[in-house]
């Protein structure tokens, strides 16, 4: 153990036991002069540490650098970042020469937790040396985003090496980073079941690091050596803070993932459980959840206020919201609520009531239009929602000043009860825009 500790870098400074446990697996071998010890090209998973002697190393042909007594090559290779020779190595004097592989070298470092992190922190620096990725703005993540902002959170990250079955992300935990897959292959798991993989170019932890969810949402577990950029949940808020712009293009980014989430865990489509459209065809829904939009609301922010002007309704996937009117709550709304159908049937254009998320929200957003142009095209939701219209009516009192037939020529000077009879025999009903309400040469009763 002390020989490997004096005469390597690499193992410099590491726990005495730990360096007696891998001299224990390390292999003696012996080259003379001339003999190729490593080949430029060939697959390989074991790194060589040089006791004595001397070697060349050379690129293409080409030296490039010598090792002496102490030095290593192939630690890539051993940790698995590298399976292809990258250089040639050849003795040039015999050369005593211990060797380790791969399959030795990873059930000791779980031993010893401490040397597996300073390794780890030895592989990311020799990656930075030799692997320089130009910029996160070759992820697809972060396509499109302005330089300056790719710059920012370049200058920002960190480097880091994970081994296979090391955790990258714990369920339930706080989110505190941005996690960047640049090289290697994650599985995510969520309690026992195993959800999927992401490989390089995927982006974990955003929704937790940009406080969508207060903790994460899934373990993520390395199934192969993986290079990972590291961004802190600071650098990341001031970033979107600095660029509002792309706040709002993460946030929807975010609202995409959390739709996606929800829906995963009601192992349905999330508006066939709501109320207001369970007796709907499943073509009708799949019509209208094409075009529902995605929004991600925080503590604090309104969807909407008292008296404003709009054609929307709500849906809230996850949170809670707080409904005011004059400024005092008046209910609180939960997952599977729907707020503002009378502005989407086109009853009112003013909204009755505020919406203000008291939790991180999640919603989903229909507009007027594509809610009618689907009704247009199926007649059995369209006699559905006339129904839901009329039964919104009915909640609104008929009083003396609203009343038609007092402003009806045939019923001006009629009393007051016999109008009043009337209206107890009215029964309301609701019609959309361009629905034929009488048709010519249609029996009348």
């Amino acid at each position: 153990g002390g020989k490997v500790r004096q005469t390597s870098a690499f193992f410099k400074d590491c726990d005495p036991k730990f360096a007696a446990a891998i001299s224990d697996l390390m292999e003696d071998q012996l080259f003379m002069d001339g003999q190729v010890i490593m080949k430029e090209g060939d697959e390989g998973d074991w790194m060589m540490l040089l006791h004595q002697g001397k070697a060349s190393v050379s690129i293409t042909g080409e030296k490039i650098a010598e090792l002496n007594n102490g030095d290593i090559a192939g630690e890539m290779a051993v940790l698995g970042i590298s399976p292809v020779r990258t250089a040639t190595v050849t003795a040039r004097e015999t050369c005593f020469v211990q060797v380790l592989h791969t399959n030795q070298l990873m059930p000791v470092l779980n031993q010893f937790p401490t040397e597996k992190h300073n390794i780890r922190l030895k592989a990311a620096h020799r990656l930075e040396s030799r692997y320089t990725v130009d910029s996160v703005r070759g992820l697809p993540f972060f396509r499109g985003c302005p330089r300056d902002f790719t710059d920012f959170i370049d200058q920002r990250t960190t480097r880091w090496v994970f081994f296979a079955e090391d955790v990258l992300i714990k369920e339930g935990a706080p989110g505190s980073y941005l996690l960047m897959i640049m090289s290697g292959k994650v599985k995510i798991m969520r309690g026992d079941e195993n959800c999927g993989e992401l490989s390089k170019g995927d982006v974990l932890g955003e929704l937790a690091c940009a406080g969508f969810t207060e903790r994460r949402m899934a373990t993520v577990v390395c199934k192969e050596i993986c290079d990972i950029y590291a961004l802190k949940q600071e650098d990341l808020i001031t970033a979107l803070l600095r660029w509002p712009e792309q706040n709002m293009r993460f946030r929807s980014l975010g609202a995409s993932r959390m739709r996606r989430d929800v829906e995963r865990q009601t192992e349905e489509n999330f508006l066939a459980k709501c109320p207001l459209f369970e007796s709907c065809s499943s073509k009708f829904i799949q019509c209208i959840s094409m075009h529902l939009e995605d929004k991600i609301y925080m503590p604090g922010e309104y969807l909407c206020e008292e008296g404003d002007r709009g054609d929307t309704m709500f849906i809230v996937m996850q949170g809670s919201l707080g409904c005011l009117v004059g400024g005092a709550k008046v209910s609180d709304m939960k997952q599977g609520s729907i707020i503002g159908e009378i502005a989407v049937l086109g009853l009112s254009s003013v909204r009755t009531a505020s919406l203000q998320a008291q939790t991180v929200c999640l919603v989903q957003v229909l507009h007027r239009p594509i809610f009618m142009k689907y009704l247009a095209e199926f007649p059995r939701e369209m006699i559905q929602f006339q129904e839901v219209g009329a039964a919104r009516l009915e909640k609104i009192p008929i009083t003396v000043e609203t009343n038609l037939f007092r402003q009806q020529m045939l019923f001006r000077d009629s009393p007051l009860e016999f109008i009043d009879k009337l209206s107890q025999s009215l029964h309301r009903k609701f019609f959309f825009a361009n629905q034929k309400i009488i048709k010519d040469g249609a029996d009348s009763n």
